[in-house]
C-alpha cells in the first residue's frame, strides 16, 4: 500500500491561550494539594469562544 493525497491540508488553527488563574506554579506546589479539573473545559469547536 502507498500513501495517497486526499485533498488541501486544513488550514493553521489561530492559537487560543488561556493562562490558568493558579499558574505558573512549580510542580512542588502542585504536588502540596489534590489537583482538581472540577473547572476544565476542552472543545475542539473552533467557533466556541470559552473552549480553550
Amino acid at each position: 500500500s502507498k500513501w495517497m493525497v486526499a485533498g488541501n491540508a486544513d488550514s493553521p488553527v489561530p492559537p487560543r491561550v488561556y493562562i490558568h488563574p493558579d499558574s505558573p506554579a512549580s510542580g512542588e506546589t502542585w504536588m502540596r494539594q489534590v489537583i482538581s479539573f472540577d473547572k476544565l473545559k476542552l472543545t475542539n469547536n473552533e467557533l466556541d469562544d470559552q473552549g480553550h
